[in-house]
């Protein structure tokens, strides 16, 4: 039960992460 609660989260911050990267790639693009 554990494990799984810790994949979620670990799932959840790589998409917080995938997110903060396209939002750079989309700033780096207005420029």
């Amino acid at each position: 039960m554990k494990s799984c609660i810790r994949a979620t989260l670990l799932h959840q911050r790589s998409l917080f992460k995938l997110e903060q990267m396209c939002c750079q790639l989309k700033l780096r693009f207005k420029d």
